[in-house]
């Protein structure tokens, strides 16, 4: 069985993500490339720095970039840990 979205995808499916999370108190951020995902010692996330200059601190992160991307910007402390080593059997396709 087929099925189809009611309208276009930013509006039907995006949006209501994105009021989901705004009215739980949550921002989403598009269109800001990340540079870097910087580390505590315990190696849980420290922060998010942006390709702007910028850095984002939060409760909780999720990204939905390109997998070639999320490949560049994963810490090389996660390299090893199984669940990162899986990346590199996922391979990038244009869209």
């Amino acid at each position: 069985q087929t099925a189809f979205l009611d309208g276009n995808q930013p509006e039907r499916l995006c949006q209501p993500i994105v009021d989901h999370v705004a009215s739980r108190g949550g921002q989403v951020l598009t269109g800001k490339p990340v540079s870097s995902i910087e580390l505590n010692l315990d190696n849980t996330v420290n922060c998010i720095k942006l390709a702007d200059g910028s850095s984002v601190t939060a409760d909780y992160y999720v990204s939905a970039m390109p997998v070639d991307i999320v490949k560049k910007v994963i810490p090389q402390a996660w390299s090893t840990m199984p669940y990162f080593r899986q990346l590199s059997e996922l391979e990038g396709i244009p869209v």
